[in-house]
């Protein structure tokens, strides 16, 4: 995506399942204190939930067994399977504070 928007900068991918996302924000943090001539950075993160998702959530108690993908099902008590997205800039504090 950064190439094709002719985004200049370090660009970074994080493909680790549902962790990703936290991944991600921990890396920019630390970049971002690592980098002080920046003053911001821009993180998008996207995950998908599918069928493995369901069967996490599941063991660890969140779901009843064999709630799992419902889409259709009038009677269903789990969830739909679906994709989100986020993005975030994160900001200096200080820079932050200046424009208030």
């Amino acid at each position: 995506v950064s190439q094709a928007c002719q985004i200049r900068g370090a660009s970074f991918t994080f493909m680790d399942g549902v962790g990703a996302g936290l991944q991600a924000l921990a890396h920019a943090n630390d970049y971002l204190r690592l980098h002080p001539e920046l003053e911001a950075l821009v993180l998008v993160a996207a995950d998908e939930v599918i069928e493995s998702s369901f069967r996490m959530l599941e063991r660890m108690g969140e779901l009843p067994q064999g709630a799992g993908p419902s889409l259709y099902d009038p009677q269903g008590h789990g969830g739909v399977p679906g994709e989100g997205c986020v993005a975030l800039i994160l900001e200096r504090a200080d820079k932050a504070a200046a424009r208030w």
